[in-house]
């Protein structure tokens, strides 16, 4: 186990640094950072506010992908994709895998509704289900 000492924490500290540099060198304003299809709809689209409960689609996207070896939405451009995003219902994961529970497919994709008010709300929401 290696341990920081003084170099060894300057040359961090140096490195963070240069990280949060070339960071704000590389992002600008608007730009999407993210794998898109796994996107909830709001992230899609400029200036809207961000809920905890697009990370919630992302986690069910995310799961749909991991339950059909694909993701949830796809398209044959970038504005391809973005479109199905925010309009394309991801099918649902039973009709590539038999194998999944009924419950937890149904959980699943009340995580991937399209409107943020019919999704769950919380992640306490969301453990609550999955118990």
């Amino acid at each position: 186990m290696e341990y920081l000492d003084g170099e060894n924490l300057s040359e961090l500290i140096e490195c963070t640094g240069i990280e949060g540099t070339l960071a704000k060198q590389v992002t600008q304003s608007g730009q999407l950072l993210d794998d898109i299809p796994y996107m909830a709809p709001k992230r899609t689209r400029a200036n809207m506010e961000v809920h905890t409960r697009s990370d919630l689609y992302g986690q069910g996207a995310t799961c749909c992908a991991l339950l059909t070896g694909r993701p949830p939405v796809r398209g044959d451009s970038l504005v391809g994709t973005l479109a199905n995003v925010r309009d394309e219902i991801p099918k649902a994961p039973k009709i590539s895998q038999q194998a999944v529970n009924d419950l937890f497919e149904e959980i699943v994709m009340q995580l991937v509704e399209k409107d943020p008010a019919n999704r769950l709300q919380t992640p306490s929401d969301l453990i609550k289900e999955l118990v």
